[in-house]
C-alpha cells in the first residue's frame, strides 16, 4: 500500500507540473482567454476548477493500478538468461542484481529515470515454468514483445 501512494503522489506531482507548464505557455504565448489572475481565479473558485483538480487527483490516486503490471512467459531465468539480458540491455535497462531465480533491472540512463519518474525497476522473477515480469506497464509489456520470439526459438 505504502508503493501505490508513492506512486500516487509522485504522478499527481508529475500531472501539476504539466498542468502548470501548460498554464504558463498558454499565458505566455498569448493564446489563453483571459490574463493569469483571471485564470488562477477561475481554477481555485468555480466549480468547474475544482472539478478539474478533482479529476487530477482521481487520475494519480488510479495511475498505480493501470500503470503497472505483471506479465507471465513460458520460460526459465537460467535457461533464458542471456536473452533476457540482450533484451534489457536493448530496451535502455541495466543488471542491478541477480538472486537464484530472480534478475532485477533499473534504467540505463538518467533522462530514462527520469521519464519514468524513477519507477525504473524490472523485475524478472521465476514462478514454476513461468517467467514473471514486473515493473511499470508500457516497458513490461515492450519486454514481454521481445522476449516471446526468443523464447519460441528455444523451445
Amino acid at each position: 500500500m505504502r508503493t501505490y501512494l508513492i506512486r500516487s503522489i509522485k504522478y499527481l506531482i508529475w500531472l501539476a507540473l504539466l498542468f502548470t507548464l501548460i498554464f504558463v505557455l498558454m499565458i505566455r504565448t498569448n493564446t489563453a482567454r483571459a490574463g493569469g489572475e483571471q485564470m488562477l481565479h477561475e481554477l481555485f473558485h468555480t466549480q468547474r476548477g475544482w472539478m478539474m483538480i478533482g479529476m487530477l487527483m482521481v487520475l494519480a490516486f488510479l495511475y498505480p493500478r493501470f500503470g503497472f503490471t505483471s506479465r507471465s512467459l513460458k520460460g526459465s531465468v537460467a535457461t533464458n538468461r542471456d536473452d533476457i539480458l540482450r533484451i534489457a540491455h536493448r530496451g535502455g535497462f541495466s543488471l542491478v542484481s541477480e538472486t537464484p531465480g530472480q534478475l532485477v533491472f533499473r534504467a540505463s540512463s538518467p533522462a530514462k529515470k527520469a521519464l519514468l519518474l524513477w519507477e525504473d525497476t524490472i523485475t524478472v522473477t521465476q514462478q514454476g515454468d513461468q517467467l514473471v515480469i514486473d515493473g511499470i506497464r508500457k516497458e513490461v509489456v515492450r519486454m514481454e514483445f521481445r522476449l516471446k520470439p526468443a523464447l519460441a526459438q528455444e523451445q
